[in-house]
Formats: C-alpha cells, structure tokens, sequence
C-alpha cells in the first residue's frame, strides 16, 4: 500500500470511528421513574400503537430481548439507539407515544399473555413536555 494510500485509509477509519458515537454533548438521557409496587416495562413509540397481533408479539419480544423494565419503585435511564438522540427523534415527529405495561403480563407464557391487556399508561408528548418534566416520566 502506497504511504499516501495508508494515509487516507487511516483519516477515513478515524472519521468512520468518530461519526458512530453517541452525541454525548448534546445527549439528554430520559428516565422513567417508576413508584408503583410492581415491576414494569416502558416502550416508546413514534407511530400509531399497531393493531396486528404478530406486531404485538414483536414489540413483546424487544422488550424482554432489550430489558426495558424498570424496577418497582426505582428509577432507570430510558434506552436510546447511540445513533440518535431524543432532539433528533422529534425532529421527525410532534410527539411520541410512551407505553408502561404491566411487566407480569409481558413476562407470562405467551398463551397468557395479551400485551394490550397489559398497557397500565400512555402519555402522549412533545420534546417540550419532557422538558418541563425534568427529563423524568413518572408512573403513576
């Protein structure tokens, strides 16, 4: 490989590195607090919740594959893919759709389970809301 070859292919690699971090400078984490007695699961949603009962079984299947449970009375930080930010979500959307289930029903075999059932709240909001809300969404 040719010295000026080697070169550019570093400069690239190191610009391909750079761009996949999470944007940490202007990253706001959101948490869900959680002050019931129970355990539950959160699920944010930028699009109408689906009515197929195979995208049920799929948003079922994310949560417990990606852990989106906060614990009974405890606080946790909402995941978010590292590509993204909350800013950026709304960039495309007035406003999304937070879910809270109830996470007995979620975790029950799935010829118990009916993941409709097992929505306890949804809350509707802008990127405004959350911020007078402090970045944390309370349930109840």
């Amino acid at each position: 490989m040719k010295p000026i070859s080697f070169f550019l292919f570093i400069v690239s690699s190191c610009l391909a590195v750079s761009s996949c971090k999470c944007h940490e400078d202007s990253y706001i984490p959101l948490y869900i607090q959680n002050n019931s007695d129970s355990d539950i699961y959160y699920y944010y949603f930028s699009q109408p919740w689906p009515e197929r009962d195979s995208s049920k079984e799929t948003i079922r299947n994310y949560l417990l594959d990606y852990d989106h449970k906060a614990k009974a009375n405890g606080s946790t930080e909402m995941d978010i893919e590292c590509y993204d930010t909350w800013q950026g979500y709304y960039q495309m959307n007035d406003t999304l759709s937070f879910f809270i289930l109830d996470a007995a029903a979620v975790e029950a075999p799935l010829s118990d389970s009916c993941i409709i059932k097992s929505i306890l709240a949804r809350y509707d909001l802008s990127y405004e809301d959350i911020e007078q809300m402090g970045f944390v969404l309370s349930y109840p």
